[in-house]
């Protein structure tokens, strides 16, 4: 669907620490693989009306397919701080 004005992108970058060490699966008919990891994002603002410093953390599952889960699993650990991009 195309609408004059809009610009429709698909991209996502989140940051955070991995709450886990990644799960790693080989699909043995397909041939693919798999690696799922949660990502923890902590975000820090300061209330307006308190004037007190408030925080939330979001978590965010994450899977890698084929060679990026192959590198996923040798390179990453619980507690590493990570940049992903996707869409």
């Amino acid at each position: 669907m195309e609408r004059k004005g809009y610009l429709f992108v698909n991209s996502v970058n989140i940051t955070g620490r991995l709450t886990d060490s990644p799960s790693y699966r080989k699909f043995e008919k397909e041939g693919g693989s798999v690696a799922e990891f949660t990502i923890a994002h902590n975000r820090r603002w300061k209330s307006k009306e308190s004037d007190e410093w408030k925080e939330d953390t979001s978590f965010f599952r994450i899977k890698a397919y084929n060679g990026l889960a192959e590198k996923v699993k040798e390179k990453i650990r619980k507690g590493d701080f990570v940049l992903v991009e996707g869409r």
